[in-house]
């Protein structure tokens, strides 16, 4: 049979397939490998069974005479005993037919075969042996016992069985021949003189006339005469014969008969049939065109994910063209080998962009494929060079590297997507705000749009979205999108669940229906659908996404070099030496996990696996950098060297400001005593201008009047969406580690922060814990920062009246810088004096003298309403003068807390705030700053209390050697050391204990007394 011919019989088939269209008739030649006679063999066995020889041919007759000579239980056993003399296992035969997906599989044979795959392989298939199976099946595929079997008693094999067949069998019957005339049928196991086969075929011809659909006869000759195939042809049958040009890199299997092993590699054909590569390969254009053309269209159909992974990129046509091996093996690293010299040799030769050989037209699709495989994390096409080595392997020889061909038209994107990425939000802002999906507007756009949603917390907005372009997809039958989009729609659902209580734009029920609505997406059957509406390979590339593997996979993959590393950086502190290529497979690994993701409009992003790990990669590159730092010994140095990182680059910058947790990566990098991380020279650049762009999102020029005004798009976004003001938040603090640990000139720390107090200036964060590191940043780079804009940012402060923790260390940075330095506070009165003692005394100590009076007489108003007895001791310890009211109301809340309490119980041991104010106050009267005579009157029933009042004269029996612990400022070990039976208990107590409190004041008293 010609190729030609062949290959267009196949493409039928494998179309049927993909549209879940196939029906597969399984005859006697199937099971022959398992030790089943075919149909002939058994006809010519029974025969010897006969009571005389007959001149007979007609095998149903056969089959009859001898049921009436042998009477119904000895004609059964007989044909049993032939059938199943030399039964076996099921065969490969048996096996592939299941690997190409058929809808139902139809067999005249009487074996177990298939119902011993389908309950080993668990596939989702129900048995009909008998009419009464049908109703009752339970999957929507069935395997069928056309002629029924032993079990059930309705073998159909003598002739009156086939004259009876309709009336036994009328549900049987009317189901199977129904599929004629819309299913494709594919006859396996049966020759071309099968009776079986004929008396099934007329049937059909009776009832459909010319309106059935076409069948097909698999037949392992390559020799039917052309009559033969004309005649089944006029039936309705298309035979397809052995084509030795298809199939001759098909491999042996080594398991089967020879006419096995022929039929298996024809299944096996079919099952990796290539329709893409088939269609391409039928076009006649020159072979330059043909090879870019077939580039182009191969990756067009990913047309909606910019990044695809390797292994998908790998098994497509015509990269995956002349590979003998899995193609997964033609993934290196970055580098794809292709074994398509034609195609390696047409991108060498080509020049790029302003190659001349090549058309415009020729230079947009290439330069579409570089795009989509540099996305793909694939920088170089490497080809294979040399013999084999004893494994079997070949030496990756030249390699092209992909840069060098691409060339970017566009250097800037306008679309919402890069205005987010580029940290511009008062346009990205604007963009959405003003975009309305419409019938008109681009498919891409649309999905954009609603990503867009998502990455700016607009969940309830992104969730209704992705419903409009849902439906939009499906009407333009881009089913790879409305797929897409009911993925995204569940994730939210996910985590839409509380935001009611945070978003007041929405309420409970908005976001109920939202989460019932996700729950009730089944991704596996939306899955399911799809498959008759894309492309194979597009399918396979969803199938990834559904079922999480290559996701998995990356995380995995980090998560191990996650632990390896440590181990590693150990190591070198030891002295040891570590060389390999972590840092680069890791850096692949989290760069394809984040673009694959964001590159194909996946959400990711909030889901506690995929962020724990990018987590923990950035902790990874952070020691890489880490190592760089150690000082190296000389075998280190001359040996195998070790593994470091010498620079971050503008990715990394972007995961740290995107997934890292402020707190946890300020306290590693700490921990490591790591500053000034370098960036690379040309991410310093785009890290300062995405930093700059983040800032001015808050304010513009005002264009009539000179300055700065507040940007009201970006503010106003800020006020009402929670959880833009969560990101915001999120990336101001991420942006804090950076320019605290990260290397950045003077003139850039300057220019940045200048920006900053304007965002300050435009914003409304007011007191959060969350900016904390801001006062990292500020306490670490002050002096680079300079003294006129941290006035600036006191000023600013000052004017919002936001006097809090920052405020604290914005003054302590400017008396750093200035020792003269004078707070021109002009909002006493709306001072928050509940946020902590040390504070106060901060702000106090750098007003003017005038200032002074008037902020502690505010101090005093305050503690009137309500009194603190730790601010009147700070006030006190740091000589404020403060009234004589105030002094006096403080001793006699003292007083009271004394004579009060008639036991110091364990709980009030532990009781922070019952006993610091105590020893507060006897703190400022060891130090001579109060003198209270009355001490000695009052009624005192508490020990602990009667011992601090006078250690000197108390009581040395009732001392509790634990009230040391206390009692342990300077003040009062420079008393205690002058009292004989506090350093007696102590010794003593010391010799038949271990306690590491008691020593240390142990060895303080022996020291004062020495002093």
């Amino acid at each position: 049979m010609k190729k030609t011919k062949f290959n267009n019989y196949v493409s039928l088939i494998k179309n049927a397939i993909n549209n879940d269209k196939l029906v597969v008739f399984a005859g006697a030649g199937v099971s022959k490998d398992s030790g089943v006679p075919l149909w002939s063999e058994l006809i010519e066995e029974i025969r010897g069974y006969l009571n005389e020889d007959i001149n007979e041919n007609d095998p149903l007759k056969i089959a009859q005479i001898l049921y009436n000579e042998k009477g119904e239980k000895e004609y059964n056993d007989i044909i049993k005993k032939s059938l199943f003399r030399n039964k076996g296992i099921y065969n490969p035969l048996h096996e592939i037919l299941f690997e190409l997906n058929p809808q139902h599989i139809i067999t005249t044979n009487y074996d177990h075969f298939f119902e011993s795959i389908i309950e080993n392989k668990g596939l989702p298939f129900s048995v009909v042996s008998k009419d009464i199976d049908l109703p009752y099946a339970e999957h929507k595929s069935l395997l069928i016992k056309y002629h029924g079997d032993f079990e059930n008693k309705n073998i159909v094999f003598k002739e009156i069985d086939y004259l009876e067949f309709s009336k036994n069998n009328t549900l049987k019957e009317i189901f199977v021949k129904s599929l004629f005339s819309n299913k494709v049928i594919l006859f396996v196991g049966y020759s071309v003189g099968d009776i079986n086969l004929k008396l099934l075929i007329r049937d059909i011809q009776f009832i459909l006339t010319k309106h059935h659909q076409r069948a097909y006869l698999l037949s392992h000759n390559n020799n039917i005469s052309n009559s033969e195939n004309k005649y089944f042809e006029n039936l309705g049958i298309n035979i397809i014969n052995y084509c030795d040009e298809s199939l001759k890199t098909e491999k042996d299997k080594n398991e089967s008969s020879s006419i096995g092993e022929l039929v298996y590699k024809q299944l096996e054909y079919i099952r990796d049939f290539d329709l893409f590569e088939y269609e391409r390969s039928k076009s006649n254009i020159s072979t330059v065109n043909k090879i870019i053309d077939d580039l182009y269209s191969s990756l067009l159909r990913f047309h909606y994910f910019r990044v695809i992974p390797k292994r998908v990129l790998a098994s497509l046509y015509p990269l995956n063209k002349n590979s003998d091996n899995d193609t997964i093996y033609n993934i290196e690293s970055t580098t794809l080998i292709t074994y398509n010299k034609d195609l390696f040799n047409l991108i060498n030769e080509y020049k790029g962009k302003e190659d001349t050989n090549f058309s415009d037209e020729q230079k947009r699709k290439l330069n579409f494929v570089f795009t989509r495989l540099i996305y793909s994390n694939v920088f170089y096409i490497g080809r294979k060079i040399g013999g084999k080595d004893v494994l079997g392997n070949r030496r990756t020889g030249e390699e092209i590297v992909l840069f060098d061909k691409f060339f970017n038209e566009n250097k800037t994107c306008n679309c919402i997507d890069c205005t987010i990425g580029s940290f511009k939000y008062s346009s990205a802002i604007s963009k959405i705000e003003s975009y309305n999906i419409t019938d008109d507007s681009k498919l891409w756009d649309d999905v954009v749009f609603a990503y867009s949603l998502y990455q700016m917390g607009e969940y309830y907005k992104a969730y209704k979205t992705y419903e409009q372009i849902e439906i939009k997809a499906n009407r333009l039958k881009q089913m790879d999108v409305s797929f897409i989009s009911l993925y995204n729609m569940k994730r939210i659902g996910i985590r839409i669940q509380g935001f009611h209580l945070l978003d007041k734009r929405y309420s409970f029920y908005d976001l109920k229906e939202i989460e019932i609505k996700s729950k009730k997406i089944d991704t596996d059957a939306e899955f399911y659908k799809i498959k008759y509406f894309v492309d194979k390979d597009v399918y396979n590339f969803l199938k990834e996404v559904r079922d999480g593997i290559y996701i998995q996979r990356l995380c995995n993959e980090i998560d191990n070099f996650y632990n390896k590393i440590p181990k590693d950086v150990k190591n070198i502190q030891r002295g040891g030496s570590v060389s390999n290529s972590d840092y680069f497979n890791l850096y692949n690994a989290v760069k394809q996990l984040n673009d694959f993701l964001k590159g194909n409009f996946i959400m990711g992003n909030g889901f506690s696996s995929i962020e724990y790990s990018i987590n923990k990669s950035i902790k990874t590159f952070i020691l890489g950098f880490y190592i760089g730092t150690l000082k190296l010994n000389y075998n280190q140095k001359n040996s195998f060297g070790v593994s470091k990182l010498d620079s971050f680059n503008h990715f990394l910058f972007e995961l740290i400001i995107d997934y890292n947790k402020p707190d946890e990566l300020a306290d590693f990098i700490r921990e490591q005593k790591i500053l000034d991380i370098k960036f690379d020279e040309e991410s310093q650049k785009s890290v300062f201008e995405l930093i700059t762009n983040f800032f001015k999102s808050a304010f513009e020029e005002n264009k009539f009047f000179g300055g700065k005004k507040g940007n009201d798009v970006f503010t106003n976004y800020l006020n009402y969406s929670y959880n833009f003001k969560q990101k915001i938040l999120l990336q101001l603090q991420n942006i804090c580690i950076v320019l605290t640990y990260f290397e950045f000139t003077e003139i850039q720390i300057k220019s940045i922060y200048s920006d900053f107090n304007q965002f300050i200036k435009f914003t409304n964060f007011g007191e959060r814990d969350e900016l904390k590191l801001l006062k990292l940043f500020i306490s670490t780079r002050y002096r680079l920062i300079g003294y006129e804009l941290l006035l600036e940012t006191l000023n600013i402060f000052n004017e919002k009246k936001y006097y809090d923790s920052i405020y604290i260390t914005i003054l302590k940075s400017l008396e750093k810088i200035n020792s003269q330095f004078v707070d021109d506070i002009t909002h006493i009165d709306s001072l928050n004096f509940e946020f902590n003692d040390y504070n106060i005394l901060n702000i106090y100590e750098t007003l003017s003298i005038e200032k002074k009076a008037n902020f502690i007489e505010k101090v005093e108003i305050k503690l009137k309403e309500r009194f603190d007895t730790t601010l009147v001791f700070i006030l006190l310890l740091k000589e404020v003068p403060i009234n004589k009211l105030t002094k006096n109301e403080y001793i006699k809340t003292i007083h009271k807390k004394l004579e009060t309490k008639e036991k110091v119980t364990q709980d009030d041991y532990e009781n922070f705030y019952f006993l610091n104010p105590i020893v507060q106050y006897f703190e400022l009267i060891n130090l001579g700053i109060i003198k209270d005579k009355k001490l000695l009157t009052l009624k005192i029933e508490a020990e602990l209390f009667k011992f601090i009042i006078n250690p000197e004269e108390f009581d040395e029996n009732k001392f509790d050697i634990n009230w040391l612990i206390i009692f342990h400022y300077d003040s009062y070990i420079i008393r205690f050391s002058k009292i004989d039976y506090i350093k007696e208990k102590l010794e003593n107590y010391l010799i038949k204990n271990d306690d590491e409190k008691l020593q240390k004041i142990y060895f303080k008293i022996l020291k004062n007394q020495k002093d």
